[in-house]
């Protein structure tokens, strides 16, 4: 039976066009793609395929000029540990006033 369906897709491919079966391969793998997410199968590595697509600054090892450009995550930081001391403070009021009231 799957040979049967094999050799009528085989003989449907060779009468489309260059375009067509481009999207014809595109559409195998992403189906291909969609049964390996569902069976949490990782896809294949291929060695070098972003070779030439990411590059490194010629400076990126090089102390920084100004570091303002940093300050605002900095103050970010600074604003989540205050959030999280405020939230400290607040569960601890919390304890005190649930002990208050066994009391």
């Amino acid at each position: 039976m799957k040979t049967a369906i094999t050799q009528e897709i085989i003989q449907r491919l060779h009468a489309l066009d260059e375009p067509k079966l481009q999207e014809v391969l595109d559409f195998v793998e992403f189906l291909s793609q969609r049964e390996r997410v569902a069976l949490d199968i990782p896809l294949p590595r291929k060695a070098g395929a972003l070779k030439g697509r990411i590059s490194i600054a010629p400076d990126f090892n090089q102390p920084l000029d100004d570091p303002e450009p940093l300050a605002p995550s900095c103050q970010a930081r600074g604003a989540m540990q205050g959030m999280l001391s405020s939230v400290d403070e607040f569960s601890a009021r919390k304890e005190e006033e649930q002990a208050q009231e066994e009391r």
